[in-house]
């Protein structure tokens, strides 16, 4: 199985104002898409297994606009997400 494919074996749907252990354990971030930016939101994901906090792997803010991004990122401790709402976020992201 290629790279491409392990990071992109499961979704997990994105919510507001929410804080999402997304892995608990070593393994790929695959594609992360937005389809409703909110009006101040951001978005972290983290190399974490439990917290948001730690090593970024990715960040975005809501005047970024809607996003479809493959990034293939390898996370050692696992994957956690939190979204600081400023408004409706919709979205989702990929992972193995």
């Amino acid at each position: 199985m290629s790279e491409s494919q392990l990071a992109n074996d499961r979704t997990t749907f994105l919510t507001s104002n929410a804080t999402t252990v997304i892995k608990a354990g070593p393994g790929y971030m695959g594609k992360l898409v937005i389809t409703n930016v909110g009006t101040t939101a951001t978005i972290i994901a983290y190399d974490n297994a439990s917290a948001a906090s730690g090593s970024i792997l990715w960040s975005w803010v809501s005047a970024d606009g809607k996003v479809s991004i493959d990034l293939r990122a390898r996370c050692a401790n696992g994957i956690t997400v939190i979204i600081n709402s400023g408004g409706t976020v919709a979205g989702y992201i990929t992972y193995s």
